[in-house]
């Protein structure tokens, strides 16, 4: 009968790796072309991610939220993440989050940092808004 640590314990060891493999690369790792901060949220993207729109999408995401739901904004940190290639996406991503290799983009919570990875694409913002939210409500 094999039992995985999984079943005895609720948690598995990838698990308790992920948020050591996910921490995100700093600024002179140049690999970011756009690097980009207001408040809480940061933006890193491999690409230039037309920012004024980005900036309003998430802006609209909050005051929807705000209007349907009691909530305060949350002063924890949100990293953004935006791969210009599906490539480089899943290169980053796959081995440490394997859901990522169905998703364009995913919601990731590092200790207690809201982590959002996406790759360019033609629904982007449509995605972000998606993740966003799941930043917003964790």
């Amino acid at each position: 009968m094999n039992i995985s640590l999984f079943e005895i314990f609720g948690v598995s060891l990838t698990g308790l790796l992920l948020p050591l493999l996910l921490t995100p690369l700093t600024a002179d790792s140049g690999r970011w072309v756009v690097q980009d901060q207001r408040g809480a949220v940061e933006v890193y993207a491999e690409f230039n991610p037309n920012l004024p729109l980005l900036w309003g999408q998430l802006q609209d995401v909050q005051e929807e939220l705000s209007r349907l739901l009691p909530l305060r904004p949350s002063r924890d940190p949100i990293q953004i993440m935006l791969f210009q290639s599906r490539e480089g996406y899943l290169r980053y991503l796959a081995p440490r989050i394997p859901e990522a290799r169905q998703r364009k983009a995913i919601f990731f919570m590092n200790e207690g940092t809201c982590q959002i990875y996406a790759v360019q694409n033609a629904q982007l913002m449509t995605d972000l808004r998606h993740e966003f939210t799941h930043a917003l409500l964790h």
